[in-house]
């Protein structure tokens, strides 16, 4: 049943991504509906695999943004400078839930919930800018070459968006473990005194998000130019750049409550485990 919920998952994102580059183009879309049954189930195996790439896209696309969101929860306020035991060890934590059927079985749900919602917040902005594209398509049929260089555009950002977060830059976020004065920004650690919280720890401020309104700000000002031509069009592309942002700032929201729910239940089942005897079933046990 595990196995058959992730391959859904997959395929589910890898039809996402596919609708991303499919949907500014009519005629393309008019061809994948006319698809009969037979094809489509060589359509799916191809989604699955563009899943499975684009989930790990995303996961390392939202790193930064899922990592303050864990520092934010395993970290207290400051007291004092030097290293500290790990508050939250969740790899250690999961490899000890592995021996319990119901906590494993939890743990997957949660995981699938994490796995969609992190795609949604992670693809929904392009798949706004392929909508609207969609929609200037069908007034102008001569604009295909602008819906190439526009997810392009949104290509290259992303990519770029990636690389940063997989060599951590433009700085290396801690480990829950690496409370010190060594990290951070001009080497020190970096309090807020009104908010009691390192900067580490404030996931909005992650520049992984600037990634996310890019598609956002070329369908505003793909409707601004298209203001001058056709008012009506100009004001559907505000309404799908206006819910398009909702919605993602939505899955957001959703994607780090799950999170949320997912660390409170490790930390509760750890602490709710009894004593390890020894060394090997600390390991086990926390």
């Amino acid at each position: 049943m595990k196995t058959t919920e992730v391959f859904v998952d997959q395929v589910l994102i890898g039809f996402m991504v596919i609708a991303v580059f499919l949907l500014p183009f009519r005629e393309l879309c008019a061809k994948f509906l006319a698809l009969d049954s037979a094809k489509y189930v060589g359509v799916t195996g191809i989604a699955y695999l563009i899943g499975i790439l684009f989930d790990r896209f995303a996961n390392t696309l939202l790193d930064g943004i899922e990592r303050r969101h864990r520092l934010d929860y395993a970290w207290d306020p400051p007291t004092g400078a030097g290293a500290m035991p790990d508050p939250f060890p969740e790899e250690r934590i999961i490899v000890g839930l592995g021996i319990d059927a119901l906590s494993s079985d939890w743990i997957h749900y949660l995981r699938s919930r994490i796995r969609l919602s992190r795609a949604t917040a992670a693809f929904l902005p392009a798949l706004t800018l392929s909508a609207a594209l969609y929609i200037q398509n069908s007034v102008d049929k001569s604009s295909a070459h602008r819906s190439e260089a526009m997810l392009a555009v949104v290509s290259l950002f992303y990519a770029v968006g990636y690389v940063a977060s997989e060599f951590d830059w433009p700085v290396k976020l801690p480990k829950t473990w690496q409370r010190d004065e060594k990290h951070g920004r001009l080497g020190r650690h970096q309090w807020d005194p009104k908010t009691r919280k390192c900067w580490c720890q404030t996931w909005w401020c992650d520049p992984t998000l600037l990634v996310g309104f890019v598609p956002f700000g070329l369908v505003f000002v793909l409707a601004v130019w298209q203001s001058k031509a056709n008012t009506a069009v100009s004001e559907e592309l505000v309404v799908i750049d206006l819910c398009g942002l909702g919605l993602s700032v939505l899955a957001m929201h959703i994607w780090l409550k799950i999170r949320g729910t997912l660390m409170r239940f490790l930390n509760d089942n750890a602490l709710a485990r009894p004593p390890a005897k020894n060394a090997d079933e600390a390991f086990i046990t926390m």
